[in-house]
């Protein structure tokens, strides 16, 4: 279970992104919001197609000098063995470099493990987000870890992945950005089957309340906020919490409609 204060850096992080449309936004993100959970020095965005294997655009942030040239983009697909390991998983990666020894690796991806660890890049964590149908993906590369991906840190990067995705499909001007909020506006107050007041405990829980201090807030017992609260991730099909309300973000089916003081 998430803190508090990991709760509310999720969700603002989630609102930074529905609100970024800049390559200086993104790296607002990267640094500070996802930089809090992840502690890293470097970051690396691209954008790509699997089924094609054309590399389409590439952001970097802090990059030691030289690096990025020495990495040449049009052998992303090929040649870069994280992105290999990647594939087999869909789940974010953390890897240090001296782990791979040369016998696994082909020549060029032998090149791309002695220029990172020449600039001092060993340990490295990855993530990415693949659109069905038409093989868009997006790839975020975090460097220079403080210290290895843990579980707790890899369930956080899973749940900010999606939004980094739109805010990097929208900088590289692709026509294949997910759509969120005509698709859900429509059917906000019952998405996912949602009666009117799940949705409002939900809100109220996303707001930071406890299932008491909810129940007090509706003027209903707290055994049946709980009761909603079961049903409601039972619909949403999550496992507690957190996940429910970033679905919920996820899918804009909180109301506009500001919460009283």
């Amino acid at each position: 279970m998430f803190s508090a204060l990991e709760r509310n850096l999720v969700f603002n992080t989630i609102r930074k992104c529905q609100c970024s449309g800049t390559a200086e936004h993104l790296e607002e993100i990267l640094a500070y919001f996802v930089g809090s959970f992840i502690p890293h020095k470097m970051s690396v965005c691209g954008v790509g197609n699997l089924l094609t294997g054309k590399h389409l655009c590439r952001l970097d942030f802090a990059c030691p000098p030289g690096l990025i040239d020495e990495l040449r983009p049009v052998s992303y697909a090929k040649n870069d063995f994280l992105m290999s390991m990647w594939q087999q998983h869909r789940a974010p990666l953390y890897t240090n470099i001296a782990d791979w020894d040369d016998s696994r690796l082909n020549a060029e991806q032998r090149r791309w493990r002695q220029a990172l660890g020449r600039h001092g890049v060993r340990d490295m964590a990855m993530h990415g987000v693949v659109d069905a149908g038409d093989g868009v993906a997006s790839f975020f590369y975090l460097g220079a870890l403080a210290e290895p991906l843990s579980a707790r840190q890899a369930e956080i990067l899973c749940m900010l992945a999606p939004h980094l995705h739109r805010v990097l499909l929208k900088l590289a001007q692709l026509t294949s950005v997910p759509a969120v909020a005509e698709s859900t506006r429509s059917t906000r107050k019952t998405a996912g089957g949602l009666t009117r007041r799940e949705a409002e405990i939900l809100k109220w829980i996303y707001h930071g309340k406890t299932n008491s201090e909810t129940a007090v807030i509706l003027g209903i017992s707290e055994l049946t906020v709980r009761n909603h609260m079961q049903k409601l991730m039972l619909k949403m099909g999550v496992g507690n919490r957190t996940q429910a309300v970033v679905k919920a973000l996820q899918n804009n089916i909180f109301s506009d409609d500001p919460i009283p003081k």
